[in-house]
């Protein structure tokens, strides 16, 4: 998927560190991957994605996605701005990965000691409020700053671009929720970005 998004010219450049390799800059931790994006890249914004392979037990503490919690308190810790992308799903038939996932739960209640702008998609309806009520019930209402953001049409993004995006085995148009929760993270980024060139005439952080 990075290959064909650097393809497609969507990525302006990709980062790889610890056992990932093969991007165009590589790094020993999140944090130097974090200060060469910065630094060496000249990113404005960054997209920080888990690999290679994720590792689930079905227990609380037992999924290898709970770094994620590590990598919002690096950008937090280097002066950037953390955003949470949601994980989400009204298609997966594991209970504890229905609406707001428990990695996603639990990572941003136990495992990032920062606070994190969180992006909701305003989607309406039932499925809102149950991922509302999902981050209410876990305590992160008041941990993080959650903000309703408009998705957009993610689904007719990706067709445009030509990609075929598969998450467990389902496709945006299975599982849109997963991908809606992706682009409401995006949006909310490019919003930090558009208000810190406004009030400082270049990018934040």
């Amino acid at each position: 998927l990075v290959a064909e998004l650097r393809e497609r010219k969507l990525l302006d450049a990709t980062i790889t560190c610890g056992h990932a390799f093969g991007g165009d800059y590589e790094a020993v931790s999140i944090y130097s991957a974090l200060a060469v994006a910065r630094h060496l890249a000249e990113m404005d914004a960054v997209v920080v994605a888990m690999g290679p392979g994720i590792v689930g037990t079905a227990t609380r503490l037992g999924f290898s996605g709970i770094e994620v919690g590590q990598v919002l308190d690096a950008a937090d810790a280097l002066g950037g701005i953390p955003i949470a992308c949601l994980r989400a799903s009204f298609a997966d038939h594991r209970e504890r990965h229905q609406g707001v996932s428990h990695h996603t739960r639990t990572t941003l209640r136990l495992a990032c000691r920062a606070g994190a702008l969180v992006a909701l998609p305003a989607v309406g309806g039932d499925g809102e409020a149950r991922l509302r009520a999902d981050l209410a019930d876990s305590g992160l209402l008041d941990r993080h700053e959650v903000t309703s953001v408009d998705p957009g049409d993610i689904l007719g993004l990706l067709a445009s671009h030509g990609l075929a995006i598969t998450s467990m085995g389902r496709s945006a148009e299975e599982d849109p929720i997963l991908f809606q929760c992706a682009a409401a993270a995006g949006r909310l980024a490019a919003g930090q970005l558009a208000a810190g060139r406004s009030s400082t005439g270049r990018a934040s952080g």
